[in-house]
């Protein structure tokens, strides 16, 4: 059994794939926006 306290680190390529589709879904959401802007 594991301890269910116990946590686990997260690996920094974990850590970083996270950081990378945080920033594409900013990406997407700036060219959303701008988009947006642009057609108005």
């Amino acid at each position: 059994m594991q301890n269910p306290h116990y946590i686990v680190e997260p690996s920094p390529e974990e850590t970083q794939y996270k950081c990378v589709v945080q920033l594409v879904l900013n990406l997407e959401l700036c060219a959303c926006v701008l988009c947006a802007l642009v057609s108005v």
